[in-house]
Order: C-alpha cells, then sequence, then structure tokens
C-alpha cells in the first residue's frame, strides 16, 4: 500500500492518469477501425475473425493491466507479463492493417504504451518497489518499439514514392 502511494505521489496523479490513458485511446482507435486483410486463399481471409478476437482480448488485457497500474496493483511479475502482452497487441494490429501508415499506427502506440509502461516502472523502481533491471527491461522495450517504428516509417516514405 505504501509502495503504491509512493508511485502515485511520484508520477503526480493527474500527469500519470495522462501517461497511462492517452495510449490507450490511441489503441482504443485502431482497434475500433481495424481493417480486415485481404487474404489471397480462402484460409487467410478464414483466420481474420480470430485475429481480431485475440485483438480485443488483447486490448482488453493491457487496458485491466493499465487500471491495475493506476491503482498501484501491479506486483513485480505483472511488469513483465505487460510488456509481453503489449508486443503482442501491436503485433497483432500490424497483422490486420492494411495499409502501411496503419502498421506506423500500431508501431506508435507500441512506443507510447512503452513509455508509459516505463515512467511507471522508473516511479516503482524509485520506490523501492521493482528492481533496477526492470528499467533495463523498459527500455529495451522502448527501443524494440522504436525500431519497428522506423522500419514502419521507411515503409510508408517507400510507398510514398
Amino acid at each position: 500500500m505504501i509502495a503504491s502511494i509512493t508511485i502515485t505521489l511520484a508520477l503526480g496523479g493527474a500527469a500519470q492518469a495522462t501517461v497511462a490513458c492517452a495510449p490507450l485511446a490511441t489503441v482504443d482507435r485502431l482497434v475500433a477501425t481495424a481493417n480486415a486483410r485481404h487474404g489471397e486463399t480462402p484460409v487467410a481471409a478464414a483466420t481474420i475473425p480470430a485475429q481480431r478476437a485475440r485483438l480485443g482480448g488483447l486490448r482488453e488485457y493491457v487496458s485491466r493491466f493499465h487500471r491495475r497500474m493506476l491503482a498501484g496493483g501491479l506486483i513485480e511479475s505483472d511488469v513483465y507479463n505487460l510488456q509481453q502482452v503489449t508486443r503482442d497487441l501491436v503485433e497483432e494490429g500490424v497483422g490486420l492493417a492494411v495499409l502501411p501508415e496503419e502498421r506506423l499506427c500500431w508501431q506508435r502506440a507500441g512506443l507510447n504504451l512503452a513509455h508509459a509502461q516505463y515512467y511507471f516502472v522508473r516511479a516503482g523502481a524509485a520506490a523501492g518497489t521493482f528492481p533496477p533491471q526492470h528499467l533495463n527491461q523498459a527500455r529495451a522495450r522502448i527501443e524494440s518499439f522504436r525500431a519497428g517504428y522506423d522500419r514502419a516509417l521507411a515503409e510508408c516514405a517507400a510507398a510514398a514514392r
């Protein structure tokens, strides 16, 4: 309880909510507009409803984690799970994207979520709730999403030519 209060104070209440909720709002918009990929075979087209269902489930999972994060209810093992599920969410969204710009938006949303998670972990490490190595994992996740974003940006630039 003391640790969650410390984390909330370290992040500054309203700032904490903004950092955590803004990326989720972007993900909500992306999930709502996820278009079906036009499969070249009936088998590929048949997998799209399952992909959409998985995307919705992953989005709900990340949302629940972020609510627990805001309430100060995450434990050490949850941080790794949240990073993995965020990666899966973005990969699923990118898999459903039709246009390069959509893939770019998904990668940016993942980068924003990774930043929000980093700020939370940084506050937790400062409060002594999370070990410092979680900061390294959070930084690595940011760099992973940054690399994906850079690839998607290059793809958009190539498509614009």
